[in-house]
């Protein structure tokens, strides 16, 4: 199959990246919520897949962790610093894989 006949614009796909970091900061600031490694790696996920569809692996990247990283302003902490390194690393695999088959960033 080939994915570049398969390419979602830019826009949809900055707003997927946006709903999903929500998600993500959601769950991450529940109450019962205590599990860092699952919010990393669905950071790092996230970013991913977005990147894989088209997005440029740095856009991916920011658009994801912004929502989380504004979660946690009232509470600096590492989260600030280690989030981005998670969604970046997600989005560039994700690009990375996107090249692989042959198509181009949005």
């Amino acid at each position: 199959m080939n994915l570049a006949a398969a390419r979602f614009p830019w826009l949809v796909l900055g707003i997927v990246a946006v709903v999903l970091g929500v998600a993500i900061a959601w769950v991450d600031t529940r109450p019962g919520w205590d599990d860092t490694g699952i919010t990393a790696f669905a950071l790092a996920g996230a970013a991913g897949l977005v990147a894989i569809l088209g997005l440029r692996f740095w856009f991916a990247a920011i658009l994801v962790v912004v929502p989380i990283a504004a979660a946690y302003l009232p509470h600096p902490g590492m989260v600030h610093l280690l989030a981005p390194l998670f969604a970046l690393a997600g989005a560039a695999a994700g690009a990375i894989m996107r090249r692989a088959f042959g198509t181009t960033a949005a």
